[in-house]
């Protein structure tokens, strides 16, 4: 062995130690609850914790009309610590979700720590909406308790058209695309 590589391994230990030991540090230096253990679950950095992307095929939804969308998953947490995902979208003025849901899903496809997920929904916007700009919201929940809640929520813009401008502006894209010529095919001599 070199002398370089001795030296690496003789005090590879100590570095482990003190690495652990500032860890430690790190974790008890929250507020104790009154009557915890300092190795109390609640408390422990070994959990998962689920974030959503909410991924709509378009910003524009018809009332009564189905729409594809994608949320994607993503484990920010140390384990993965659940079985299953379930996945919940509502149409909200606000950016938080409100009323009930519009699409729902239970996925088994839970991500390892760092990884993602997708799930897939196809949502339908009920034909009573009023036209205008609303928020499509995603929310993820796993039954497990999480290192955040906070994040379980992803909202994005979505404007609901009528029946009525879907229908004429379908009409004018078509009217607009005009057919392409034929072109005469020409013999070389």
């Amino acid at each position: 062995m070199t002398r370089r590589l001795r030296s690496l391994v003789r005090f590879r230990p100590i570095a482990t130690l003190a690495a652990a030991s500032l860890w430690a540090a790190s974790a008890l230096a929250a507020p104790p609850t009154p009557g915890a253990s300092p190795h109390d679950p609640a408390r422990s950095p070994y959990r998962p914790d689920f974030a959503p992307s909410v991924i709509p095929a378009s910003n524009q939804q018809g009332a009564g009309s189905l729409q594809i969308v994608v949320v994607a998953v993503e484990n920010h947490g140390l384990v993965k610590g659940a079985s299953s995902l379930s996945v919940r979208l509502f149409l909200s003025t606000t950016p938080q979700p409100s009323g009930s849901a519009i699409g729902a899903k239970t996925s088994s496809d839970v991500p390892m720590p760092g990884e993602t997920s997708h799930v897939g929904l196809s949502p339908t916007v009920p034909a009573g909406t009023a036209p205008g700009a609303y928020y499509l919201c995603g929310v993820v929940s796993s039954g497990a308790r999480e290192i955040s809640d906070a994040n379980n929520v992803d909202c994005v813009p979505l404007t609901v058209t009528s029946a009525a401008a879907r229908a004429t502006a379908r009409e004018g894209l078509s009217r607009a695309t005009p057919r392409p010529a034929a072109t005469p095919l020409r013999r070389s001599p």
